[in-house]
């Protein structure tokens, strides 16, 4: 069987596409890093252990080994937002996240946060009151961001800009034109359009 037609049956839920697939043939770990580097593994798993599909004892524990991993990493990107909320929110310092919304859930382990150019400033003294180290960005990308952490979090990359090496490649009235209150791994975060959402992930893949 195709790797990627099983990935596609048991992300989309898809039976039909499952149909004759042998899985004591099926080689797990391979299908496993197939499935993260298409940013679905998370999808995967939980689909995969809800279908009842004919897998082996040895199959069913990788799967549930997975899945803890990731709702560890989930529960850290719920506190993350909190976090945001009670320090950048309380500093009545606005900011969305972005880059970071799918249609489909999936374990991310940064949060991209952009705040007001002019409350760049205002934005990392909040964050550093409530605890975060602050850290500039290597080379030209370190002119409009910054990287925090603190302990129990995954790392923010604050924004005030979107920029690529010297270039400026959206903008940010565009941006923050629409705000939407969106729910990503099970919490509310307030986000771009998804038009200026898209836009910001192709602009990535383009220049990264």
């Amino acid at each position: 069987e195709s790797i990627t037609n099983i990935l596609l049956g048991v992300v989309l839920k898809d039976r039909v596409r499952l149909e004759g697939t042998r899985w004591e043939d099926v080689n797990l770990p391979d299908l496993l890093r197939h499935a993260s580097n298409n940013r679905v593994l998370h999808q995967f798993c939980r689909n995969a252990q809800g279908m009842e599909l004919r897998l082996s004892r040895p199959q069913i524990q990788l799967l549930a080994d997975v899945e803890r991993v990731a709702e560890e990493r989930l529960a850290g990107f719920r506190k993350t937002i909190e976090f945001l909320q009670g320090s950048l929110g309380s500093g009545n310092v606005p900011f969305l996240i972005v880059k970071t919304f799918k249609f489909l859930d999936y374990v991310t382990y940064d949060v991209d946060v952009l705040v007001p150019f002019a409350m760049f400033g205002d934005a990392q003294r909040v964050l550093k009151e409530h605890g975060a180290e602050i850290s500039s960005h290597p080379r030209k990308q370190g002119l409009h961001q910054r990287n925090c952490s603190k302990a129990g979090l995954l790392n923010i990359d604050l924004h005030r800009q979107f920029f690529w090496q010297g270039f400026e490649h959206v903008d940010l009235d565009f941006v923050w034109k629409e705000k939407h209150q969106r729910e990503i791994n099970g919490i509310a975060c307030p986000c771009p359009s998804l038009e200026a959402d898209f836009i910001l992930h192709n602009a990535q893949l383009v220049y990264e």
